[in-house]
């Protein structure tokens, strides 16, 4: 694959990411992120902090990018062609760590990985959902990931 091809679905891969933020209601929420592109490695690092008031204390956040870790056995090469015109290039995000952000300093929250279930029509299922249990709800939290 040409060196313009993996710098625009790079491109287009940055904007997605900082989409996926504008899911908290921008009544009730705020998102930002400190995030660094690197062209060479094709991969893009940071952190995104969510503030918000929550009302249930299980979140889920979808990893969508964990959807094309791996081609699809099960399609014909004609329609992975067409899919993917320059060949299967796979994609992953890999979550580190989340914390609650307090004054008196970040307290690291546990988190999983979950499998969205078979309805999905993707290969790669494993991992794609961030699950989280707060602690508490009903006062604004800020959590960093």
């Amino acid at each position: 694959m040409n060196r313009e091809v993996k710098m625009k679905r790079l491109i287009i891969a940055v904007v997605l990411f900082l989409l996926a933020g504008t899911a908290v209601d921008a009544a009730t929420g705020m998102v930002s992120f400190d995030v660094k592109l690197d062209p060479e490695a094709h991969t893009i690092t940071g952190t995104e902090d969510i503030t918000f008031t929550p009302t249930d204390p299980h979140l889920y956040f979808l990893l969508l990018a964990n959807l094309d870790r791996e081609p699809n056995p099960y399609l014909s090469p004609r329609v992975i062609d067409q899919s993917y015109p320059n060949g299967f290039d796979p994609s992953t995000t890999t979550i580190e760590k989340v914390e609650m952000v307090q004054s008196g300093g970040n307290t690291a929250l546990p988190f999983r990985l979950i499998s969205l279930p078979p309805e999905f029509q993707t290969y790669s299922l494993a991992e794609t959902v961030l699950a989280l249990d707060l602690p508490q709800t009903g006062a604004e939290v800020t959590l960093r990931l």
